[in-house]
């Protein structure tokens, strides 16, 4: 069910507009990243991808990073990976000074994380971020 919702969102959220979504939206989609369910949380990413789509890059920069970002830090290895899976989706949509100054710094301290498949995936979450950020 979480998964159908997940996939819908997007819709529904262009149709009805910020107005109607902007309330409970961010804290509902960062909540799904915290599921217990892989697909869910990927899902997720895939859906906070969609909707920055949909209501632009200053949205997701207000209602989605700060609280999503904090995943970084998480007890648990495997949302540590979902906020580096959601790095990688969100750095092309951003723009690049977001990514530079707000994803790149996160991605960095992740380097040093003391799971050996954390640091592999910060490795290839840097391969895709390099085109997207700030060339100076």
């Amino acid at each position: 069910v979480r998964l159908a919702v997940l996939e819908l969102l997007p819709v529904l959220a262009a149709d009805f507009g910020l107005r109607t979504f902007a309330p409970a939206l961010g804290d509902l989609c960062v909540s799904w990243l915290h599921d217990s369910v892989h697909a869910v949380r990927t899902a997720a990413i895939a859906a906070i991808a969609k909707l920055t789509a949909v209501f632009g890059p200053e949205w997701t920069q207000t209602a989605i990073l700060p609280s999503a970002l904090l995943l970084h830090s998480n007890p648990c290895y495997l949302h540590r990976l979902t906020t580096l899976a959601a790095i990688t989706q969100l750095a092309p949509l951003v723009g690049p000074a977001v990514a530079t100054n707000t994803l790149l710094p996160i991605v960095l301290r992740m380097s040093q994380d003391r799971v050996p498949n954390v640091r592999f995936n910060v490795a290839t979450t840097l391969q895709h971020m390099v085109p997207h950020l700030d060339p100076d």
